[in-house]
């Protein structure tokens, strides 16, 4: 009877460390996300438009303008005064973004070529191959994907009205830059949709800052796209690959906050 009370007690020993080591790996992930409120900020007259690297050299790619291509954006730019909008991601506060057609954000040097993947996969994403022989291929970090996609967001595949806009919004401290793709398509179809991503400023106690990814208008339900967060290889949070998760319809909020951070 001991022996046996003696195994039980390793038993839930053994499980009480189990929990604990999982309970340790769902905490690696900085990001994790609940449903939001719908309140969709259409582009004002005020919006900024992107500007697409549209030659081979600037974009590594031998797609046309806004066909799996990219564009940088600097906070000050789209901040008055300048340098007083502040947005930090995995723990680095970040001083502009890169902007790719295909629904993604990428912070930091980015160098992985990633914008030229248009088929888009379960995380964590893997490093694209190089590009004629001259443009890197390697492993993309830190960066958010509201709708990863083979999206279309300029003139390419003979599109008239597609763009990514953005601007700044809101009062201090609790601004938020928006950063809208515009009446795009999929690569060979017609049909046309929106959805954005704000980016909260860094709160006054600090810490990451939070984001949202909203959706509205068409076609753009997560049948055919890639939703989450990727930080790193080891550090990533999917929401919804390849699933109709999303409704356009009545509008879909999906908010990204520090995962230390409690919500009720």
């Amino acid at each position: 009877m001991k022996r046996l009370l003696d195994w039980t007690g390793g038993a839930k020993a053994l499980a009480f460390l189990m929990l604990w080591a999982l309970a340790q790996v769902a905490l690696a992930q900085t990001y994790s996300y609940r449903a939001d409120t719908f309140s969709y900020d259409t582009p004002s007259g005020a919006a900024q438009t992107l500007t697409w690297h549209t030659t081979t050299a600037a974009a590594c790619s031998g797609y046309p303008n806004g066909d799996d291509d990219y564009a940088d954006i600097s906070f000050a730019a789209a901040t008055t005064p300048a340098n007083d909008f502040t947005f930090t991601f995995a723990g680095v506060v970040r001083t502009g973004a890169r902007i790719y057609s295909n629904g993604v954000i990428v912070f930091g040097t980015d160098n992985s070529g990633f914008w030229r993947t248009y088929d888009n996969t379960t995380l964590p994403a893997a490093a694209p191959g190089a590009y004629g022989g001259s443009c890197p291929g390697s492993q993309p970090a830190n960066m958010i994907m509201p709708y990863w996609n083979d999206n279309v967001a300029g003139t390419a595949d003979g599109t008239i009205g597609a763009s990514v806009q953005y601007e700044l919004l809101g009062t201090a401290p609790n601004r938020r830059l928006v950063i809208s793709w515009v009446n795009v398509k999929l690569y060979g179809q017609t049909t046309r949709y929106n959805f954005q991503v704000l980016l909260y400023e860094t709160p006054t106690s600090g810490g990451n800052s939070s984001f949202k990814f909203q959706y509205t208008s068409g076609s753009s339900t997560g049948l055919d796209a890639t939703v989450g967060v990727q930080v790193s290889t080891t550090d990533y949070t999917l929401y919804t690959y390849n699933l109709a998760y999303i409704d356009p319809a009545t509008g879909t909020a999906i908010l990204w906050y520090p995962s230390t951070q409690y919500t009720g």
